[in-house]
């Protein structure tokens, strides 16, 4: 397979978040906007930290709705 090529793979989806870890959270909270990453990382880390289990619990709640609205 050319490197070049996507794949899928368990392995190269880890070698991907290996690679850039924290990293792509931040870029995340940015909503991908570089003009914004130095704005989040001079946030506290306990507010960050704080935000992203917000979001998490919200995004299994939502999706515990949905689940329920397509029985």
């Amino acid at each position: 397979m050319d490197e070049d090529e996507p794949n899928v793979s368990n392995n190269k989806v880890k070698s991907f978040e290996q690679r850039w870890g924290w990293y792509s959270t931040i870029v995340y909270l940015a909503q991908e906007d570089i003009n914004k990453i130095e704005e989040i990382v001079e946030k506290p880390l306990t507010y960050v930290l704080n935000y992203l289990t917000y979001m998490k619990d919200l995004n299994a709640e939502r999706n515990k709705k949905i689940k329920i609205l397509t029985r």
